[in-house]
């Protein structure tokens, strides 16, 4: 029971931390982290559903699919907001 209470508590402080970076980032790469953070709490609970509730009909599908978006979209949102610092403190849009 305490690793699944651990675990909550890091997903907790995930969405935490994809919150309190807003103000800090652009709005694009606040909103995709944040979206990210959805869906892998999305992916998250459905294979907890699936694994000690009840089955979730094409749960691998469902899964992996939210899981990939979350990857995808946290991803891009930290480097929307790497290319914004860049960009801020170099003084030039080339990467």
């Amino acid at each position: 029971m305490i690793p699944v209470i651990v675990y909550i508590i890091v997903i907790l402080i995930m969405a935490i931390t994809a919150l309190n970076r807003m103000g800090t980032v652009s709005r694009k790469s606040y909103a995709l982290v944040f979206l990210g953070v959805f869906f892998f709490i999305i992916s998250d609970s459905t294979l907890a559903i699936n694994k000690f509730s009840f089955p979730v009909p094409m749960a691998h599908f469902w899964i992996m699919g939210t899981y990939a978006t979350s990857q995808y979209l946290i991803i891009n949102g930290l480097l929307t907001s790497n290319e914004k610092n860049y960009k801020a403190n170099n003084g030039s849009g080339n990467l």
